[in-house]
């Protein structure tokens, strides 16, 4: 059986991704007692791009500067108080939501993105309770959110509401809100056409709702009860031999003009993203793809 070539992610001396590329290029190059010194430099050189190439340009590429160079990467960029400070002003500096649903996933997806950095630099409070954490989680959303949020703790006040709890009910708020202006503008196009008589001229993605995933009607791809996981929907994906942003078959994804997956940046939509929680939620556009 052949197995499809690895290949190790570049670093550009952006602090955030510095964990990610270190953990593929530590087990696959510097651990590996099959390559040389001068062998694993050139790896080294290869993957660095920008200020972090720029931190070992002066060095001469001979064996015996190899250690001398992935020494001053890992100590420059690898710096986890360093680090930890910059995600901290990060999260200090997000700019509050307005009261749109967009503002508010933009926000939510801003929050995630800080628990996974705080995670990788081994500050994980995912299971943590502290009011002030979960104060740092819903303090930049909008009142009505803050409001729904309150009046559960409430109700459920058995629950610990750890970060993790808190992040679940805001992402299912989220998800609400959103699919409760899906169909009253769906309401408002089917009323305007009813008046009108084009009912019938309407295209079907305005007319009616539609799965790319069942290819049924009757419900949208985030609603699809039969391909409900990201692995069920990248397997759907496959047997198709579609595209895995807007799930056509006329051509492939590297052809395709939509934006890359807005959580890991891939080459594919949020829906079948691996790395996408089940209870974040999607923009309107992930759902009619």
């Amino acid at each position: 059986m052949r197995y499809p070539e690895v290949r190790m992610p570049d670093f550009n001396g952006d602090r955030d991704k510095f964990d990610g590329f270190w953990a593929v290029f530590n087990q696959m190059v510097h651990l590996n007692a099959s390559f040389s010194k001068i062998e694993k430099f050139i790896y080294l050189t290869n993957q660095l791009t920008d200020s972090a190439a720029s931190a070992i340009q002066g060095i001469k590429l001979v064996p015996e500067n190899y250690e001398q160079a992935i020494g001053i990467i890992v100590q420059t960029f690898g710096n986890k108080d360093r680090n930890l400070a910059s995600v901290t002003q990060l999260i200090h500096s997000i700019a509050p939501a307005n009261e749109s649903t967009a503002g508010c996933i933009y926000v939510f997806e801003k929050r995630q993105a800080h628990l996974q950095q705080l995670k990788l630099l081994a500050y994980d409070i995912i299971d943590q309770s502290d009011p002030l954490w979960k104060e740092f989680i819903f303090d930049r959303f909008p009142q009505s959110i803050q409001k729904d949020l309150l009046l559960e703790m409430q109700r459920q006040k058995e629950i610990p509401w750890m970060v993790k709890h808190t992040m679940e009910k805001i992402g299912a708020l989220i998800t609400v809100r959103e699919l409760f202006e899906k169909r009253i503008e769906e309401s408002s196009i089917t009323s305007v056409s009813v008046k009108l008589g084009i009912g019938d001229q309407l295209p079907p993605a305005a007319n009616r709702k539609y799965c790319h995933f069942c290819q049924r009607q009757g419900h949208r791809n985030l609603e699809c009860l039969t391909f409900r996981s990201p692995s069920d929907r990248r397997q759907c994906n496959k047997s198709r031999n579609c595209c895995w942003k807007c799930f056509s078959a006329d051509h492939t994804s590297n052809n395709c003009n939509r934006p890359n997956c807005n959580i890991c940046g891939k080459n594919h939509s949020r829906l079948p993203c691996l790395e996408t929680d089940l209870t974040t939620p999607l923009k309107a556009n992930d759902q009619n793809q």
